[in-house]
């Protein structure tokens, strides 16, 4: 995985997250582009997010950003994410079913390749 570098960066980043026992999760997939952004976890597509949309939420999160993202109509995904200190919460699924968390590192990485 190579490093965001300045610009409008695209690319895919397979960040690290744990579960809610904090045992390794795998990764959450993140493919960027220049006006979205994919987002699948162990082959599953769990949506596609509005790149600026997300860019403004992940430069402020005060509050959850929810997201009913589908990637079809008939395979919709809700995912809601917010901040909680350091940590990324992923929370996926109707009444949260899973939920996913991404430590400080990550959460760099994912700001440093969305909002350049």
């Amino acid at each position: 995985m190579s490093e965001p570098t300045p610009g409008h960066w695209t690319g895919v980043l397979d960040l690290h997250i744990r579960n809610s026992r904090n045992w390794d999760a795998g990764t959450l997939s993140v493919t960027v582009g220049l006006n979205d952004i994919a987002v699948s976890r162990a082959r599953q597509q769990l949506g596609v997010l509005e790149r600026t949309a997300f860019a403004d939420w992940l430069a402020y999160p005060r509050t959850p950003f929810q997201c009913d993202c589908s990637p079809t109509e008939d395979h919709g995904t809700e995912t809601v994410w917010s901040m909680h200190g350091d940590l990324l919460v992923v929370a996926v699924g109707p009444h949260a079913a899973e939920s996913f968390v991404m430590l400080r590192p990550e959460v760099d990485l994912l700001r440093q390749a969305i909002l350049t």
